[in-house]
């Protein structure tokens, strides 16, 4: 092709160059920023009391009980505890297989 649509004659336009993403690095800051499940955004001050954000950089104590909120340390802790009891719970060592009478089993001949 020449480089045209049919009937147009102007030349089809070349696709933009994608720019460079910006390089993004994680924060050295400890993450005490976290939401509910209806989507608002809340934070856990220096003395572990947390905060709802109204808006921009606007933080409140929250309007409604925040004890069923998502809780990194307690689901941390309730997994180890998990893995430590199913540990426990298991034998240290499996059985040996009960042994088998040799021979076939199935159908005799008469």
């Amino acid at each position: 092709g020449t480089g045209t649509r049919p009937g147009s004659g102007a030349p089809t336009a070349k696709p933009a160059t994608p720019t460079a993403r910006p390089s993004v690095k994680p924060s050295t800051q400890p993450n005490n920023v976290f939401a509910d499940r209806d989507g608002n955004v809340y934070q856990r001050d220096k003395t572990g009391n947390i905060q709802q954000n109204k808006g921009g950089n606007n933080w409140a104590k929250p309007s409604t009980p925040t004890n069923n909120m998502y809780n990194p340390t307690n689901d941390r802790n309730r997994g180890t505890n998990r893995a430590t009891n199913y540990q426990q719970a298991r034998p240290a060592s499996r059985p040996a297989p009960s042994a088998r009478p040799a021979g076939g089993g199935g159908m005799r001949r008469r």
